[in-house]
């Protein structure tokens, strides 16, 4: 009797077994194939994520046919360790390795070997189709995540959610701070904005400070905010927006054409510009009414009908303005220098 004949129906058992560990090897690698191109479909916005499953069963068909005939396949050998492994104390492995010996011992020993087989009823069927755990674990967490990634391809192709680029971009913005545009502008009169006319300013920060310069024979009336300081510093950006500058002419208000020039001394100045308001108007405390962007007297120093910006009261803003800027740090000469325009304004 040959010995390949009395391993045949066990060979056929082992045979199964090499094909599905065979299959679970080659999944593994079609399963990375898999993940790997959907990935880069979702990446770069590929619509055609089902060649990812082209890739799939191609890799799968040739590495598991691969593994089957250089690794998996059992041999006569094989088949008699296995056989063995059973309790036959290699009586199995003997009588395959010494199968082409004539002599009556090794006749005989292959005799018993059959007998053994027969009488500790080890057939075909006694024989498991094993896979290690190692491979099931891989097999596992590979087609877990090749049809998760071949999932969320198909999702984004058809529209329903975002491709790679597009998250990843938002993630890497998310930590940046939103920038907003700041612009002032000249809206009616002479004039000019000294400083940064347009900021793009990170959310939260302060813009950098400009300041209203009017031209000779203008006053700034006031930004379109409505605030009548012509130096501003916006603090604590959160949208987008843009401020107006507003000039007005300094030109008798009785119609005769004077204007109120450098050298003017208060008796010289119009009535209309000492006491403000319309012609010939006063208040019930006889002080000027207050204009939309003040009057004018005594070389051009603005008032706001309460509070006389000049001598004195000039004198000692401007010296704190100073001092201010001696003793505090991060001034930049930029702000000095529009600080000192400023005050340059309001004692024309």
């Amino acid at each position: 009797m040959e010995v390949k004949s009395i391993l045949k129906k066990y060979r056929l058992k082992l045979t199964a077994e090499a094909v599905v560990k065979a299959a679970a090897f080659g999944a593994i690698f079609g399963f990375v194939a898999l993940l790997c191109f959907e990935f880069a479909a979702w990446m770069y916005g590929y619509k055609e994520y089902w060649l990812g499953l082209i890739a799939f069963f191609g890799i799968t068909i040739i590495t598991g046919a691969a593994a089957f005939f250089l690794k998996f396949r059992p041999s006569a050998k094989k088949v008699a360790q296995r056989l063995d492994e059973l309790g036959l104390e290699e009586r199995v492995i003997t009588m395959t390795e010494f199968e082409n010996e004539q002599s009556e011992i090794y006749r005989m020993q292959r005799e018993e070997t059959v007998k053994t087989l027969k009488n500790n009823g080890i057939t075909e069927k006694i024989l498991k189709i094993v896979l290690s755990l190692p491979c099931l674990i891989c097999l596992i967490v590979s087609a877990t995540f090749g049809i998760g990634m071949t999932t969320v391809s198909a999702l984004a192709a058809a529209g329903i959610i975002e491709d790679g680029s597009s998250v990843i971009g938002g993630l890497v913005n998310s930590g940046e701070k939103k920038k907003y545009e700041v612009s002032y502008e000249v809206y009616s009169g002479n004039g000019d904005i000294l400083g940064e006319i347009f900021q793009v300013v990170e959310e939260g920060s302060s813009a950098t400070p400009v300041i209203a310069i009017p031209e000779d024979g203008y006053a700034f009336v006031n930004w379109s905010d409505g605030s009548e300081n012509p130096f501003r510093l916006d603090k604590n950006i959160r949208a987008n927006f843009t401020c107006y500058a507003v000039f007005m002419p300094i030109a008798d208000k009785n119609g005769d054409g004077d204007v109120p020039g450098e050298g003017d001394e208060p008796d010289d100045l119009p009535v209309d510009y000492k006491k403000g308001g319309n012609p010939g108007e006063e208040d019930e405390s006889g002080k000027p009414s207050p204009g939309a962007g003040g009057v004018y007297e005594n070389n051009n120093q603005v008032f706001d009908g309460e509070t006389y910006y000049g001598g004195q009261v000039y004198k000692n803003a401007y010296s704190d303005a100073i001092e201010r800027m001696a003793e505090e740090q991060g001034w930049t000469d930029e702000e000095k220098e529009l600080i000192n325009e400023y005050f340059k304004t309001i004692a024309k």
